[in-house]
């Protein structure tokens, strides 16, 4: 026991001289400062390379994150490790011994004990086993204290191919992620430096690169779904990253090992790729992989293991002698009811978009909004009886069906002989919802056949209305009550009468859009009077366009009073002439 407390004491002495001289060792800001980096207001902070050689520096006082605790049975032991041996009860004594590199755990009074490449669990009662005679009466513990570090090497269809620093908690997505990770230093940063000695200096602080290469060719990409890692030991494995993203499975994100060598393949995003479309969350072109079946494909573009969502999928595949396609039951080969078809490269996998119907009811009903239906089999009676009942106030006269999607094909009129402007307002017109001609009141009343609703209409019942809207160039617009039997005329005459600029009276019925002009039209309970006014522009360029317009329509008329004046003087020289001729 006394050689194990010399030992105890020697080993604080010489931490707390490694400490004082990690402390004292010069930081990387300093060594940017020397460069005259720091003069001109830039730093390494940004450059992972930096990064990690400053992690590399620091090592003895940083913490690594983890998971949480590490896994007994599936941690390996490697050079750089160190653990805590604890000798005693109440008052333990505690020692710190990181495995060497020949990869031996040197412990007191026992000597090394070669631990690397064993599991924690197999190195801890190795090394509890060799203790224990020699501390019988003493309980002697071995844990973990701080996982080791050490590089890996990226390489393959990766950015920056090299050597990077990893540890032992780490997974092979961090490695790659290093490999892909942007230069925070571009070279446009020497914009900065206003000397050739700056320049210089800032040269210098940038990082090497291990390697310089071109990127990837056209249509070429880096598949992360047949990721090879090559262990010291010999072991291979294949790993799916994509895989891991949308299910979680650790076992396609496994951690590093000392020495790991990962090979990233590239692969032809048309000549190797599966293509998912449809009606599914990550739709795109995935690497394909030997082995992979539809639900395979199908995990990684739902980004979820849950496929109950989908109903059906239909597999595109092209042969020699043409095309073949598959209509797959997913639900079926996620129970295991049929086999999980296989996918090759530059098959297409489709998820057709499910159908949904809705039609709406608003206005004065008990339950107004969106419903679904039945496309042409559902019908205005059936609707109501879902939103129904109609309310008190409305308006079963005015009531109508507007349609939002047309149910057929809107006519080419691009080889028409409908001019510019006919064209232009045939699209607008036809873009536009519109009214279905039905009387929505004789339906309700049994006195017509009922109407089937197709996606997107509206039942729309108004509220009795018993006012009319009077707009436009009148004195007082606003609402007047509505009088049985009055015409335009009445209703002007309550809003004040025309003002001087007053021209035309219409009257507009809603909600048949019907427009009458003239001041002796009957108008309807709920119709809008509008007097219109002569035109007159609320800023100089609408004015020019006015008086152009005016100017052009009088020459027009000029123009139109010459020719007619032309072809009567024309026809009366020729009336002269031949009757000068016969007489």
């Amino acid at each position: 026991m006394v050689g194990f407390y010399s030992k105890s004491v020697v080993g604080i002495l010489a931490t707390a001289i490694l400490a004082a001289f990690v402390f004292l060792w010069p930081t990387p800001t300093a060594t940017a400062q020397s460069l005259g980096v720091e003069k001109m207001g830039m730093d390494n902070s940004g450059d992972p390379m930096v990064a990690l050689r400053n992690r590399m520096r620091t090592q003895q006082i940083q913490r690594i994150a983890t998971e949480g605790a590490v896994d007994p049975d599936e941690y390996v032991v490697g050079p750089g490790d160190v653990y805590s041996i604890s000798f005693g009860g109440a008052v333990a004594i505690t020692n710190s011994i990181a495995v060497g590199a020949d990869g031996k755990l040197v412990v007191p009074e026992v000597g090394g004990i070669s631990v690397a490449g064993l599991t924690f669990v197999e190195a801890r009662e190795k090394v509890l086993d060799i203790l224990r005679p020699a501390f019988e009466n003493v309980p002697v513990e071995l844990s973990l204290e701080a996982p080791r570090q050490f590089f890996v090497h990226v390489t393959g269809a990766v950015p920056l191919p090299s050597r990077y620093l990893s540890n032992a908690v780490a997974r092979v997505d961090d490695a790659i992620q290093l490999a892909y990770t942007k230069r925070a230093y571009e070279r446009s940063v020497g914009a900065a430096a206003t000397t050739a000695a700056q320049r210089a200096a800032l040269e210098r602080s940038l990082p090497t690169p291990t390697s310089e290469r071109p990127p990837l060719g056209e249509g070429f990409r880096p598949s992360l779904r047949d990721i090879r890692i090559e262990r010291t030991d010999g072991t291979i494995l294949t790993v799916d990253l994509m895989t891991y993203y949308a299910t979680g499975n650790q076992n396609e994100n496994p951690y590093l090992r000392d020495g790991d060598v990962i090979v990233v393949s590239p692969y032809h995003e048309f000549r190797d790729a599966v293509r998912v479309e449809g009606e599914i969350p990550f739709a795109g072109a995935y690497p394909s992989k030997d082995g992979d079946t539809l639900t395979d494909v199908l995990t990684i573009a739902q980004g979820s293991p849950d496929l109950s969502t989908l109903e059906t999928a239909r597999v595109a595949r092209r042969h020699a002698d043409g095309v073949s396609v598959e209509v797959v039951n997913v639900a079926d080969v996620v129970a295991g009811r049929i086999p999980d078809p296989a996918i090759h490269p530059q098959d297409v996998v489709r998820i057709p978009q499910l159908q949904f119907d809705y039609a709406a009811v608003w206005g004065w009903v008990d339950g107004p909004g969106t419903y679904p239906i039945h496309g042409g089999v559902t019908t205005i009676t059936d609707i109501l009886e879902i939103a129904g009942p109609i309310l008190d106030d409305a308006d079963l006269e005015a009531a109508y069906v507007s349609r939002s999607s047309p149910t057929l094909i809107t006519a080419p009129v691009d080889n028409s002989e409908l001019d510019f402007f006919a064209r232009v307002f045939y699209q607008a017109e036809s873009a536009e919802p519109k009214n279905v001609v039905v009387d929505v009141a004789a339906i309700l009343a049994g006195e017509a056949e009922d109407f089937v609703l197709e996606h997107g209409d509206a039942v729309v019942f108004p509220r009795r209305e018993s006012t009319v809207l009077v707009l436009g160039a009148v004195a007082n617009p606003g609402y007047v009550d509505h009088q049985p039997g009055e015409d335009a005329a009445y209703y002007i005459a309550k809003a004040g009468g025309l003002t001087d600029m007053g021209t035309q009276t219409y009257v507009l019925q809603s909600p048949n859009g019907q427009i009458g002009a003239g001041t002796g039209i009957e108008v309807p309970r709920g119709a809008t009077v509008f007097a219109n006014r002569a035109p007159l522009g609320s800023t100089p360029e609408v004015q020019s366009l006015l008086v152009t317009d005016v100017s052009a329509k009088r020459q027009y008329r000029l123009s139109t009073t010459q020719t007619i004046i032309s072809g009567v003087s024309a026809i009366a020289a020729i009336i002269t002439t031949f009757v000068a001729i016969t007489r």
